[in-house]
């Protein structure tokens, strides 16, 4: 390194200020042809430069080394699409840390400020170590990612000795997909071939001059923890069952000196998944109210509110429309999914990242995650507060939640109820919503139980625990006790204290007669909500009204999110329906319909 200008030795500053401005200015350019897909880059105020030279040494690997293996393409060289290079391999490969980036002590670094580095100098080493793709199916990511791996092992290899790449995925057949791309790339080149050992145990790609490799794992395997990993890549993010193998591998990356982690994926249909979590991460890279600097985040999605029949939107999801993603096919998928709406969510999720969830839901999933608000909820001041509590017999969730309501300005919106009466006769029954709901919710769950939701259904209740959503009480059964004195020890009396008490608590009659007893002689007031389609209709259809139209505003809760999710209705010859969680499902409450009826 070269005190002066900060930058590794034989690179000059104004090569380096060149390739930087010119670089900006690219990938700006990039950022208005695919807008909102990944984050604005810059310099950093000159903690980051671009090297040119490195960036195109990984991009000419692709067409140098590799060839297209199966499809229209088969047996060309693989030449990077304008997105994949603009927007994936230049940005990752190219950017690189300076002196001032560095902050390590021979760097000048302030050993008092929070970005000192207290270790090796790590000038001219890459500035992101993190890359998230998601892009639909069909637009050539399994092609690009098993070069990507092949390249970190070659070219990476040369500076990192040992350099281990690991693919993982859900399963055996899903990791082997991705390898076994890569292993036709290397055996096709003659150069590839000959300076790797192709390991049918295992498999491994082998390279006995720097002893790096590649192989493949899945979620399946046995023994998966502890190996010292230079790069890791998940394939399909959204088809891990838990984050057991996330949590274990993106440790393992922890020791290198410039590690590499990729995760690939398209939408799934789980939104309290690992997946979900990292692709909200992303989006606030993106939008800047992550600072993590050392992530790069590429996502190409359609919004649930753009029109999924209009051409435009599938080009906005599909950055490889009119090359690998045929327009005919996407227009043929559009006609399927019209005539049969079954399809329709598999038709959102693959071909336009838009997430799904199980078959036949009651609410969208998409609507109520547009209700989530950025920021904790606030308990404002003389606001009508009903709540609904809905407790487990043994082993199940426990559930209590309070819906402050909101007066809206104006004449508010009318929401016409329709039913059958008893003889059969359409019926309206007319509401009208001029008032939005904040929805604040708790959830207990019994510790040994827990641990066994989350084996048996791949429920990540630990992590709501730590995260704070979730109060794990301790035992095998459920510990009404605790409950009651959360209930009226912190949560009543924080209602009270804002200026909004808690008017009465509706309550599910099935093992509530002990804590409703006991809430009755402090004076709480509690009404019986009637488990029964008819007394429950009118108030879920009216929720379901209220989250379309954005009048509920709900804090993110992943527990929340999952039980909405999974919530199913069953509706009878009358038109009334039954919200209820679907079979083998360990819920709390369904959606909270129950204090709707309360108020």
């Amino acid at each position: 390194m070269t005190p002066r200008t900060g930058l590794p030795p034989g690179l000059k500053a104004r090569t380096a200020a060149a390739w930087t401005t010119k670089e900006i200015r690219a990938h700006a350019a990039a950022r208005e042809r695919w807008p909102g897909v990944t984050m604005e880059i810059s310099d950093c105020d000159g903690r980051y430069y671009f090297d040119q030279d490195e960036a195109d040494r990984y991009c000419d690997f692709f067409p140098t080394f590799l060839e297209h293996s199966e499809g229209e393409f088969g047996g060309k060289p693989f030449e990077l699409m304008e997105w994949q290079r603009l927007l994936v391999v230049r940005p990752f490969f190219g950017w690189k840390l300076t002196a001032k980036g560095c902050g390590c002590k021979a760097c000048g670094g302030d050993p008092g400020s929070p970005t000192f580095y207290d270790g090796a100098c790590r000038v001219g080493l890459r500035r992101f170590r993190t890359l998230f793709l998601m892009v639909p199916k069909k637009n050539g990511k399994t092609p690009l990612v098993a070069g990507l791996s092949l390249a970190i092992v070659h070219l990476d290899g040369e500076n990192e000795p040992g350099a281990q790449v690991l693919v993982a995925a859900a399963e055996k057949e899903q990791a082997r997909g991705l390898f076994d791309h890569a292993w036709t790339m290397t055996e096709k080149n003659p150069v590839l071939a000959h300076r790797s050992r192709l390991r049918a145990v295992g498999p491994k790609i082998f390279i006995p001059s720097t002893r790096a490799g590649l192989r493949a794992i899945s979620a399946e395997a046995r023994g998966k923890h502890g190996p010292n990993l230079h790069g890791l890549v998940f394939d399909e993010l959204h088809e891990q069952p838990d984050a057991k193998l996330y949590n274990a591998l993106t440790k393992a990356v922890a020791a290198r000196r410039q590690p590499v982690t990729i995760f690939i994926t398209t939408a799934g249909d789980d939104v309290t998944s690992i997946c979900h979590k990292e692709q909200e991460h992303a989006e606030d890279v993106i939008k800047g109210t992550s600072q993590d600097l050392a992530y790069l985040p590429v996502i190409f999605a359609a919004s649930p509110k753009d029109d999924w029949t209009k051409p435009s939107t599938w080009r906005r999801a599909n950055p490889s429309y009119g090359i690998t993603v045929k327009p005919d096919y996407l227009a043929n998928e559009v006609a399927r999914a019209q005539e049969d709406p079954s399809r329709l969510a598999t038709f959102l999720q693959l071909h336009l990242d838009i997430w799904a969830q199980q078959a036949d839901p009651w609410l969208a999933i998409n609507r109520w995650e547009e209700c989530r608000v950025p920021r904790p909820l606030v308990i404002p001041a003389g606001c009508q507060v009903a709540a609904g509590l809905d407790l487990a017999a043994k082993l199940d969730l426990c559930a209590f939640a309070a819906l402050v309501r909101r007066p809206l300005e104006g004449a508010g919106e009318a929401l016409d109820l329709r039913f059958k009466d008893a003889d059969g006769v359409d019926q309206v029954r007319r509401v009208l919503m001029n008032f939005s709901i904040d929805l604040h919710v708790w959830f207990w769950i019994p510790k040994e139980p827990m641990f066994e939701h989350e084996r048996e259904d791949k429920i990540e209740y630990s992590r709501w625990v730590r995260e704070g959503f979730v109060t794990a009480t301790e035992g095998n059964m459920t510990d009404y006790p605790t409950i009651y004195e959360d209930l009226t020890t912190k949560i009543l009396p924080a209602f009270k204290a804002a200026g909004s008490p808690i008017q009465e608590i509706g309550f599910d009659p099935a093992n509530a007669g002990w804590f409703v007893s006991k809430l009755q002689e402090t004076g709480i007031p509690t009404v019986e909500v009637t488990q029964t389609t008819t007394y429950m209709s009118d108030p879920a259809k009216l929720l379901k009204a209220l989250i379309h139209s954005r009048r509920v505003a709900q804090d993110g809760n992943p527990c929340l999110a999952w039980n909405a999710g999974n919530a199913v209705a069953r509706e009878d010859a009358k038109e009334n329906i039954f919200v209820k969680k679907p079979t083998n499902k360990h819920t709390g409450s369904s959606p909270p319909s129950s204090p709707s009826s309360a108020s």
